[in-house]
């Protein structure tokens, strides 16, 4: 079995689940696009998501 576990989990500003269920981010208020949760685009690599926020790792 595989688990695929999306960069956006490990990104600072990734919050979680919002009120209709979605995962969203400072970047995706209203939701985190698939295409960019399930690693259609790289979100490690690009310059920015959406609204002038980028991937940032999370410390640990």
């Amino acid at each position: 079995m595989c688990v695929f576990i999306p960069d956006c989990t490990s990104c600072k500003n990734f919050k979680g689940k919002n009120k209709n269920g979605l995962f969203y981010c400072s970047a995706f208020p209203q939701g985190i696009p698939k295409k960019y949760f399930w690693g259609n685009i790289p979100v490690r690599n690009i310059s920015e998501c959406a609204n002038k926020i980028r991937f940032e790792e999370i410390d640990d």
